[in-house]
């Protein structure tokens, strides 16, 4: 059951908020983040990400053509997170949010007290 987690996160047009949801992902052990970028601002959230995140290589700002709403986006999310890396776990994380330290650790663990769930997933 080691597999990668990855986190997503859907940027709209906050990238200060998304930065730190990203930082605090990577911090607490994620294997890279996936932000999908919904703005529809002329793709300035998703430069401000891209320069934030340019000297970290398990981050990947995806940009939206169309801003595609929470459910489409956070699926196409997933979309591109399997096609990348097949066996991961996706962490869906708003970018409001930042997560405790412990947290990934303590959600694989309780995975693998279920693995009716694991095996599903």
């Amino acid at each position: 059951m080691n597999r990668p987690i990855i986190g997503l996160t859907l940027n709209y047009r906050d990238a200060n908020r998304t930065s730190r949801c990203v930082a605090s992902l990577l911090a607490d052990g994620a294997t890279a983040v996936l932000v999908w970028d919904n703005s529809e601002d002329g793709s300035v959230s998703a430069e401000e990400l891209h320069r934030r995140w340019a000297h970290d290589p398990r981050v990947v700002v995806q940009v939206s053509e169309r801003n595609l709403g929470f459910a489409a986006g956070v699926n196409r999310g997933i979309e591109a997170i399997l096609a990348r890396w097949r066996q991961a776990w996706v962490m869906l994380i708003n970018n409001d949010a930042v997560l405790y330290r412990g947290a990934l650790s303590a959600l694989t663990g309780a995975l693998g007290g279920c693995p009716r769930i694991a095996e599903h997933s």
